[in-house]
């Protein structure tokens, strides 16, 4: 039966530690040694609770829990074996059997008061089952404290804040991203393998991609490039080698080598001066009918610069 909650999650996430990077060098003991390990070792203990908001916010701790929206709550009961409508704030407080409202003094405030509000990440991992009420709410907790919780893996590599502690890895989507990235790296490189095969190729297929390679540049060198570009970026290089335009790319990239076409910033212009647009709009351009000795025309000046490099 499918998982059916308003405030629990079928989910497991592991809370992971960033590496050590600069942050934590001069802090640490044998950093050089420990330069590429997480920056929390064994026996490290570190405890988080919701955080404070700012004095121009009002102060008190940050609200995690919604108190206006109701929702039926399956595992909650009223008197007659009904399941109870509750809001966010409600259900937790049934859970955990105390008031939740945020604004309470500090000595009855569940948020600054109670042990089970801090969130203890013992030898750099936790696990989080979010189908567990309270370890729904150590969640919340945790991602409250945006600064140093990275929300995903793809956010940590994306923005890599500087105060970035750990970072929230969803098992299943790990294990998806996983497969992902292992069925673009067979693509990358079975695309590598064909576009190799010559000279010519490679050129092209590096112009495309807004290389300008050498004309003297031999097969090692190119080759060398085309490596490069894919393992620097293995979804661009797919995505420039499988793109459907591909040979209306190469077309433009080609013709502003004639000196046909000229690219200022992202807008092309042909040499008679008329405007083309974006590369879109440039492709677009040169596929419509009523243009096509233009395009014969700048085909020919490519063809005889082929036939001079050769």
């Amino acid at each position: 039966m499918a998982f059916n909650h308003p405030y629990l999650q079928e989910k497991i996430i592991d809370v992971k530690p960033v590496e050590a990077g600069q942050k934590w060098k001069g802090i640490v003991a044998n950093y050089r040694e420990k330069e590429k390990d997480p920056f929390l070792f064994k026996k490290v203990v570190k405890s988080f609770e919701l955080p404070l908001n700012p004095a121009s916010k009002g102060g008190g701790v940050v609200v995690v829990l919604d108190s206006v929206k109701k929702n039926v709550c399956p595992d909650i009961m009223d008197e007659n074996g009904k399941p109870q409508e509750l809001t966010e704030l409600e259900y937790f407080e049934k859970i955990i059997g105390k008031p939740l409202n945020p604004y309470l003094p500090k000595d009855i405030n569940f948020w600054r008061s109670d042990s089970r509000a801090r969130v203890q990440i013992r030898d750099a991992r936790l696990r989080l089952d979010l189908r567990n009420p309270m370890d729904m709410i150590k969640y919340k907790i945790l991602a409250a404290n945006e600064g140093k919780f990275a929300k995903s893996p793809q956010e940590y590599r994306r923005i890599r804040r500087a105060s970035y502690e750990y970072v929230f890895t969803n098992v299943d989507e790990l294990r998806d991203e996983t497969l992902e990235r292992l069925e673009l790296e067979a693509k990358a490189y079975s695309l590598f393998d064909t576009v190799t095969k010559s000279e010519t190729e490679m050129k092209d297929f590096l112009r495309v991609a807004g290389k300008m390679p050498s004309e003297t540049a031999n097969y090692k060198q190119l080759k060398a490039m085309v490596g490069k570009l894919m393992e620097e970026d293995r979804d661009f290089f797919v995505k420039v080698l499988s793109d459907p335009h591909y040979e209306d790319k190469l077309f433009i990239a080609n013709a502003r080598r004639v000196g046909a076409v000229e690219q200022k910033r992202n807008i092309f212009t042909l040499d008679t001066g008329v405007e083309l647009g974006s590369i879109t709009d440039a492709i677009r351009w040169f596929n419509k009918d009523d243009n096509q000795e233009t395009r014969l025309r700048i085909q020919a000046q490519i063809d005889q610069l082929k036939e001079v490099e050769k």
